[in-house]
C-alpha cells in the first residue's frame, strides 16, 4: 500500500514541467526578459500572455488611443458583447464601454503637504 502511494506521488510530481517563457516586443522581435520589463509601459503598451502545451509567450502590444473601428471589427465586438452579457445588442443605440486605465488619476491638489 505504501509503495503504491509513493509510486503515484512520484508519477504525479514528475509530470509537472516548467514551460519556458519567450518575450516579444511590439515589432514581434524576440527580446530578453529584462528588455521586456524595461519596455513595458502601460501608457504606451500592454503586456499579453499566451500559453500552449509547450511554451509561454509574453507579448507587448501597442495601445491605440483613438480611431474608428472598421465594420468587421465592430461586428465582432457586438457579437462578443452579446456572448458576454447574454443580451442582444441594439444596433440603433450607442455602445459605451467603461474601462480602467493603466495610470490611475493623480491627486488634483499636488501643492498640499
Amino acid at each position: 500500500m505504501r509503495l503504491t502511494f509513493l509510486f503515484i506521488l512520484f508519477t504525479c510530481l514528475s509530470f509537472g514541467q516548467e514551460k519556458p517563457i519567450v518575450f516579444y516586443n511590439e515589432s514581434g522581435e524576440k527580446i530578453d526578459k529584462q528588455k521586456f520589463i524595461v519596455n513595458k509601459d502601460y501608457s504606451k503598451n500592454l503586456d499579453l500572455y499566451f500559453e500552449n502545451d509547450t511554451i509561454q509567450i509574453a507579448l507587448l502590444v501597442t495601445r491605440k488611443k483613438f480611431g474608428q473601428l472598421d465594420k468587421n471589427t465592430f461586428e465582432n465586438l457586438k457579437s462578443y458583447l452579446t456572448e458576454l452579457t447574454d443580451k442582444q445588442i441594439d444596433s440603433t443605440q450607442n455602445i459605451v464601454i467603461n474601462y480602467l486605465t493603466g495610470l490611475p488619476k493623480k491627486d488634483k491638489n499636488t501643492s498640499s503637504k
